[in-house]
């Protein structure tokens, strides 16, 4: 077990001790922990509740970091006084101004009441009614003046409307409570995990949410419906979910001040769940990589510098000149500062790829080379070829998994080894490049190389369900006028089913073969039918033939 492995398998042990289970409990539901460990652990979180339960403060223990250190989670309360929180979020406002742009009209209120309470008031108390707005207030000024008088009036004023603002815009956010964590086997929980999500008033949708919350040790979450029902839409909301309205300065959705849209989605997060409302302060999701339908061109020595804004992270699900993070310069620079990353993602590579044989590096060239192979057991070898000459279903696995490998390299520095790596993957029609067989193994292959990173894609095709890894979710959009974008849940086992099955009662292909086609079958079933019963007679006319031959001489008869 690697250290990786053991440190996510201990905070899963803190999060279920922090839930109530018992000893005897958490080993079941983490049996590859043998009950020594356990009661190591057991015996170390116990004194460690012990010292904190002394503290003048409340502090709990949330899990352990990458050095084995334990996490804590202090909280204090306090209350400021309405006067010290009205500077508090005066001086906020103020805070937000940024460096060449323009303030709006909160900001340069601000600007002018925040020394008014700083030096006039002794002490506030405002009451916000939600209901009717309506705002009362009661304050001590140390001055008589009337202008002072009159310019305190419009302080409070202006800072009840920012009151009754903020209350409104809490009341009316789209996720409030945290779900209880649902899942199958909790060896297989990933550090990360999308919950659920709800959307309002954005790109077709009216008002979709996941009616039960998502499995968090589900590696596939697959999204399926007919071209323009909304599948993109869906993958590009998940993405604001957890990225907020901006990726760094690149806008991504307009929140209305008064919530008539919204997006938001709860997530797990290594050994707690997160809820993320968009509109509101959050902290943007790190180990996210996404990936539109355009995925084949990667940065170039001429373009690297001038195309940053092209290789964001969620730029190429919203665009379609999306330019990927480029895996030959990053392998060539491990190769030369001789990083243990190079060996391990070509590794990677060619676990991925049955036809390449190696990837190698021409130092003086500045050059990545591949070689290919037959794809069978000690294959012939062929000439090496650059990356741009490699068919188009291996360039898209290479440049597609090469980026995710940079980002959530960068996110994580401290690992080397692709199979560490944990993070979130979302990919818009996963089928395209792929010959059938490749889509088929890409869930298994991708969910082997990345076994704690959950992908979620859509599709068009039912091939990759076919190979889809063990406790996959299967999601399915539709769309209507009158209700907009919708998706549910399809609470099937579809990994047991017949590809008949699955383009009739999934795909809702009820006629999924021509008229021709469907009689040229029964003519070729019947057919093979008939020759089958030829060949077994014919068999079976030569066994009594040969036993009639040889009867008395082996028994037959007795």
């Amino acid at each position: 077990m690697t250290k990786a492995e053991e440190i996510r398998l201990h905070n899963l042990f803190i999060k279920f001790k922090n839930e109530g289970k018992q000893l005897d409990e958490i080993g079941k539901l983490l049996p590859t922990i043998d009950p020594a460990t356990l009661d190591n652990w057991n015996g170390e979180l116990d004194e460690k509740k012990q010292e904190i339960d002394n503290l003048p403060y409340e502090s709990s223990i949330i899990g352990i970091n990458e050095l084995g250190n334990y996490l804590y989670q202090n909280q204090i309360s306090f209350n400021p006084g309405q006067l010290e929180l009205a500077k508090f979020n005066l001086t906020r406002i103020i805070w937000t101004i940024k460096d060449g742009q323009p303030e709006n009209e909160f900001q340069e209120k601000a600007k002018i009441y925040l020394p008014v309470f700083q030096q006039y008031f002794l002490d506030l108390n405002i009451n916000v009614d939600v209901n009717t707005q309506q705002i009362s207030a009661n304050y001590t000024l140390t001055t008589e003046d009337e202008n002072i008088r009159k310019l305190a009036r419009e302080a409070v004023e202006f800072y009840g409307q920012i009151q009754a603002f903020e209350i409104t815009h809490y009341n009316n956010t789209l996720i409030k409570i945290i779900t209880p964590d649902t899942f199958k086997n909790a060896q297989n929980i990933l550090p990360y995990g999308l919950k659920r999500l709800v959307v309002k008033d954005y790109e077709g949708i009216y008002n979709i949410e996941f009616k039960d919350s998502l499995p968090i040790d589900t590696n596939w979450i697959f999204l399926i419906g007919e071209n323009g029902y909304g599948k993109t839409t869906i993958l590009r909301s998940i993405i604001i979910g957890f990225v907020g309205e901006n990726d760094g300065d690149i806008p991504l959705f307009s929140p209305s001040f008064n919530n008539d849209n919204g997006i938001g989605i709860e997530y797990f997060n290594r050994n707690k769940s997160v809820i993320h409302n968009v509109g509101h302060t959050i902290d943007s999701f790190p180990h996210l990589a996404c990936y539109g339908p355009s995925r084949l061109q990667i940065q170039t020595d001429q373009t690297q510098n001038d195309i940053a804004k092209k290789s964001t992270t969620t730029y190429s699900l919203f665009n379609s000149d999306g330019i990927l993070l480029n895996i030959e310069f990053e392998l060539l620079i491990w190769f030369l500062e001789k990083s243990p990353k190079f060996e391990a993602v070509k590794k990677t590579f060619l676990q991925l790829i049955p036809y390449l044989a190696d990837i190698e590096v021409d130092v003086p060239a500045r050059r990545i080379y591949y070689i290919e192979k037959e794809p069978v057991e000690n294959g012939e070898t062929y000439k090496r070829v650059s990356f741009s000459q490699l068919a188009s279903g291996f360039r898209s696995i290479i440049a597609m998994v090469g980026d995710t490998m940079i980002r959530l390299f960068k996110s994580q520095p401290t690992i080397t080894n692709p199979s560490e790596l944990a993070g979130i993957v979302i990919i818009d029609e996963l089928d395209l490049h792929w010959h059938p067989k490749m889509q088929r193994e890409i869930p298994q292959l991708l969910s082997k190389i990345f076994p704690k990173v959950q992908f979620i894609a859509s599709t068009h095709s039912l091939v990759p369900l076919l190979g889809a890894p063990e406790n996959s979710v299967l999601l399915k959009v539709n769309r209507t006028k009158e209700e907009g974008i919708t998706i549910e849940k399809v609470d099937v086992d579809f990994q047991a089913l017949s590809s008949d099955t699955l383009l009739r009662d999934i795909f809702d292909l009820e006629k999924y073969m021509s008229d021709a086609k469907t009689k040229a079958w029964e003519r070729y079933t019947k057919l093979k039918s008939l020759i089958h019963f030829e060949k077994e007679e014919a068999k079976k006319q030569a066994f009594m033939e040969e036993r009639e031959r040889l009867g008395d001489k082996y028994n037959f008869g007795v």
